[in-house]
């Protein structure tokens, strides 16, 4: 379940991991409590044994993560080969990625505080990593807004393309102030002038 109510649990994967803002430092558990949410709370076994373990899992590695999420205090159910998250969950990652499809470059920037599971190696949180700061440099490419490519690259880390992008805005910005100047010494004031790239 990921429908947002009032018992809702809060869980961060970006950056920093919480729960209800409590710093969380079992993030297996809490992988499996999120992969759930994003499969909207039921996915079949091999899936998640998959996502979560690639080629390496046990027997007993799936009954033992299980058994540390509800620790955690999330209800997940075995019915017939498939887990159900039953706990309704508010996920930032899932957030951040409705903004990205919804094109919000300003809030993705906002809500993305640094890589998903940073510690993890799953494949799961390898490929959503990877999704996420992919999407938000294509994003502030497509944007043009130096501001946010700046910040984008702040939070994804140097980026050449965004490097570039953010070389070229400046450049161009500051060749129509400098072609606006001498005219502004003059007491015109000039129609604003597009830089030539």
């Amino acid at each position: 379940m990921t429908e947002a109510n009032q018992t809702s649990v809060r869980i961060q994967t970006l950056g920093k991991l919480t729960i209800n803002q409590k710093v969380v430092k079992q993030s297996r558990p809490l992988e499996l409590v999120v992969f759930l949410a994003t499969c909207q709370g039921d996915a079949a076994r091999e899936l998640v044994e998959n996502a979560l373990f690639g080629e390496e899992a046990s027997s007993s590695a799936m009954s033992n993560l299980v058994q540390r999420a509800r620790g955690l205090g999330f209800e997940i159910q075995s019915i017939y080969q498939r887990y159900e998250l039953r706990t309704p969950v508010v996920v930032d990652a899932i957030e951040l990625e409705r903004t990205l499809k919804a094109g919000d470059l300003e809030r993705s920037v906002q809500l993305y505080g640094g890589p998903f599971f940073p510690q993890s190696v799953s494949p799961f949180a390898e490929d959503l990593r990877g999704y996420f700061e992919e999407n938000l440099i294509q994003l502030a490419l497509n944007q043009q807004d130096s501001r946010l490519m700046f910040d984008v690259m702040k939070r994804v880390g140097m980026d050449p393309r965004l490097g570039d992008a953010i070389l070229a805005s400046t450049t161009q910005n500051m060749h129509s102030v400098l072609c606006q100047a001498p005219m502004r010494g003059l007491g015109w004031s000039p129609r604003p002038i597009k830089a030539v790239s």
